[in-house]
C-alpha cells in the first residue's frame, strides 16, 4: 500500500513539472525576442536631403593644368589691352575711347613721348580756322582744366608714330598746346557720354588722364 502511494506521488510530480515546462514549440516568445530588429544609424546628409550630395567629377591633373593654362591666357589676353600692362613708359589714358570712330578696338592711349614729338612738329595753326592745327577755345560752362595756357591750339593725334597728323579723318584725340611755348601739352578726346557741341556732330571734349612713368 505504501508502495503504491509513493509511485502516485511520482506521478503527480512528474506531471506538475510537465505542465510548468512546456513544449519548445507551445512556448511564448518574450516581447523582447518578438521586436524587430534596430535600424542602422542614417548617414549625416540624410537630415538634410534624402539623397546623398552629388559628387564632383574626377578630374586628372593633366586636365587641371590645362584648364588652369587657358584661365591664366584669357585674363593674360584681357589685361594685355591695358596700357598699363602693355608699357613701364609714360602714356595718355582716354579711358577706353578709341581714336579711330569706325575701330571699336582701336588704340585708347598713348605713349606720352610721341604725342609731345607731334605736338613739337605740327606745322602752324592755318589762318582760315578750317581744318588742323586749329584754335581751341576751352570755354562753355564747364571748360578743361588744362596744363597748357594762353592762347591754346589742338591738333588730332596719330596713333604709334612721331610724326605729326597733316590729313585724313581726325578720330577722336587731340592734343593741346599753346603755340608760342610747346613744352606743355594735354590730351583731350571727343567723350560719347557728353552732349553734342554746338553746330557739330562731335560731343564735347573729356581730359585724358596722364600716367607717369613706373619704376621697375
Amino acid at each position: 500500500m505504501s508502495c503504491l502511494k509513493g509511485l502516485s506521488s511520482r506521478r503527480s510530480t512528474t506531471q506538475e513539472a510537465r505542465n510548468s515546462n512546456p513544449p519548445a514549440g507551445n512556448r511564448l516568445q518574450s516581447p523582447a525576442s518578438s521586436a524587430p530588429p534596430a535600424q542602422a544609424a542614417a548617414p549625416p546628409y540624410s537630415a538634410t536631403a534624402p539623397f546623398p550630395p552629388p559628387q564632383a567629377p574626377s578630374v586628372s591633373s593633366a586636365s587641371a593644368s590645362a584648364s588652369s593654362a587657358r584661365l591664366a591666357s584669357s585674363a593674360s589676353s584681357v589685361s594685355s589691352s591695358s596700357a598699363s600692362v602693355k608699357t613701364n613708359s609714360s602714356y595718355f589714358d582716354c579711358h577706353g575711347v578709341p581714336s579711330d570712330n569706325n575701330n571699336p578696338k582701336g588704340r585708347d592711349w598713348h605713349y606720352a613721348q610721341d604725342v609731345k614729338a607731334q605736338a613739337q612738329q605740327a606745322p602752324p595753326p592755318k589762318p582760315s580756322g578750317r581744318g588742323y592745327p586749329s584754335h581751341f577755345g576751352n570755354k562753355g560752362p564747364n571748360p578743361l582744366p588744362l596744363s597748357a595756357n594762353g592762347r591754346l591750339t589742338h591738333t588730332p593725334i596719330k596713333d604709334g608714330t612721331s610724326q605729326p597728323y597733316k590729313r585724313g579723318p581726325p578720330g577722336a584725340h587731340r592734343v593741346v598746346y599753346n603755340d608760342n611755348d610747346r613744352s606743355t601739352v594735354n590730351v583731350i578726346y571727343h567723350d560719347p557720354t557728353k552732349p553734342g557741341l554746338p553746330g557739330s556732330r562731335s560731343t564735347q571734349f573729356s581730359m585724358a588722364s596722364y600716367v607717369p612713368k613706373r619704376n621697375t
